[in-house]
């Protein structure tokens, strides 16, 4: 990532009420990484969620999936997730 992007990136964030901020800050970068991947695509399947560059277990990665659809960001379909 260029340093303009970055500089764009933080600009966004700091431009976010405090609800929205709070909610930002306590995202795990993995669940950062899946909702950037949800917004790209359409419905992705798990196999595609599970296959990020970050090194988790699966089982950490299925715990901040259920994280991300207990608070209603994202759905599950069958093996499917998409945007709420």
């Amino acid at each position: 990532m260029t340093s303009s992007k970055l500089v764009k990136l933080f600009r966004m964030i700091n431009s976010l009420d405090k609800k929205n901020l709070s909610f930002f800050l306590k995202l795990s970068p993995y669940q950062n990484f899946v909702l950037s991947r949800l917004v790209n695509k359409k419905p992705l399947s798990a196999k595609d969620i599970l296959n990020s560059p970050l090194r988790l277990s699966k089982a950490q990665k299925y715990r901040h999936i259920k994280d991300l659809i207990k608070k209603q960001f994202i759905k599950k379909k069958y093996n499917e997730y998409l945007i709420s």
